[in-house]
């Protein structure tokens, strides 16, 4: 089973991460395959529900979970963007209004984070990840790399978890644009899933694809963040849009300028953004995340999450790796919850007060 393949290659540390205490923890082979089941399992209900409204034949629907192929994920993409064409200015509206109700904020706060700087858009977005020259993985850097892995672990997570609650949260208004479309975007989230669950290991010896489904960014400008979000489907706008909030709570945890050379910052910058690692996050940062998020609880997350950020490297590794030994025991996951916001709250509160921090 290709989940079995990529949890023996994290054990074994046969990816970018090595052996990261944290990608080669023996409860994550568990998190994949639980996840991999989900996958599956979300994939025959949306098709037979589908096929139940005719809007699925039965042989494609054995064709396209059974055997996933990615020419037909690509197909079922295009399908739905087809439907989506002359709703673009209703889904973005969409999406914006599943993303507050996810993160329990405002539509002020979310505009002015974002301006008009989110789109849907069918045509495909080029890929803007470039390799940086003059890569220099110090001791030093090493320590923002790994740091950084476990962060983009969560929030790479986080922003898929709100991707497949989209459709379900906005059935209403979808079925309204099209019966059918939130089963169609609910088979197609699986299905792009179970195919990352196939590619990895082929992925850990490429570069970056030419293009993405979805794009969003973080930059500072007069000392406030600006973000974008760009997506070629309704829910992976909300993926992406998800994405950048959360990036805003993790941006505490990014070197400041002068805490590495510029050498130093390239191979932060290739490392940190490598697709190889990328779709690592993707396929474990779902289950992470939502083990996080048990833990933590929804008050006041984003908060925790700025906070939990600015654990230091080893800090983190010992939280996130006790966390995962938590994975399956109820109980211990409210006591580590418990733990990891005491401790959150002691790090912030020294960072409030102009303390500098190193990876």
């Amino acid at each position: 089973m290709p989940h079995r393949l990529v949890a023996s290659m994290l054990l074994e540390g046969r990816t970018r991460f090595g052996k990261h205490a944290v990608f080669s923890h023996s409860e994550l082979g568990k998190m994949l395959a639980g996840e991999y089941g989900l996958q599956k399992r979300t994939a025959r209900e949306a098709a037979e529900r589908l096929v139940q409204r005719g809007a699925l034949q039965e042989g494609e629907t054995s064709r396209l979970v059974e055997q996933v192929p990615i020419q037909g994920v690509i197909s079922l993409e295009r399908r739905i963007q087809s439907i989506e064409k002359g709703h673009e200015g209703k889904l973005v509206e969409l999406a914006k209004k599943t993303v507050c109700e996810l993160y329990s904020i405002s539509r002020g706060e979310l505009d002015s984070l974002f301006g008009d700087r989110i789109e849907l858009e069918h045509d495909p977005i080029p890929n803007d990840f470039r390799q940086r020259p003059e890569q220099d993985a110090t001791v030093r850097a090493r320590k923002w790399i790994d740091r950084r892995h476990v962060h983009n672990l969560f929030i790479s997570g986080w922003a898929l978890n709100h991707m497949r609650a989209a459709p379900i949260m906005a059935r209403k208004e979808l079925e309204e644009i099209s019966p059918g479309l939130a089963d169609l975007h609910a088979l197609h989230s699986s299905l792009a899933q179970l195919t990352n669950f196939q590619i990895a290991p082929q992925f850990q010896r490429m570069g970056a694809p030419p293009f993405v489904a979805g794009a969003s960014g973080l930059r500072w400008e007069g000392g406030k963040p600006r973000a974008f979000a760009r997506a070629v489907t309704f829910p992976i706008l909300v993926q992406e849009i998800s994405k950048a909030i959360v990036e805003t709570a993790f941006a505490h945890g990014l070197p400041k300028p002068g805490q590495l050379t510029e050498r130093e910052i390239n191979a932060f910058h290739n490392q940190t953004n490598d697709p190889a690692a990328e779709i690592i996050h993707f396929l474990a940062g779902p289950p992470a995340a939502a083990l996080l998020g048990k833990a933590i609880g929804p008050k006041d997350a984003l908060s925790h999450i700025a906070a939990f950020s600015l654990f230091p490297a080893t800090d983190l590794e010992r939280h996130v790796t006790k966390l995962f030994d938590a994975h399956g025991k109820p109980g211990e996951i409210e006591a580590r919850g418990r733990k990891i916001r005491r401790d959150a709250a002691k790090v912030h509160r020294k960072w409030a007060d102009g303390e500098e921090f190193e990876a």
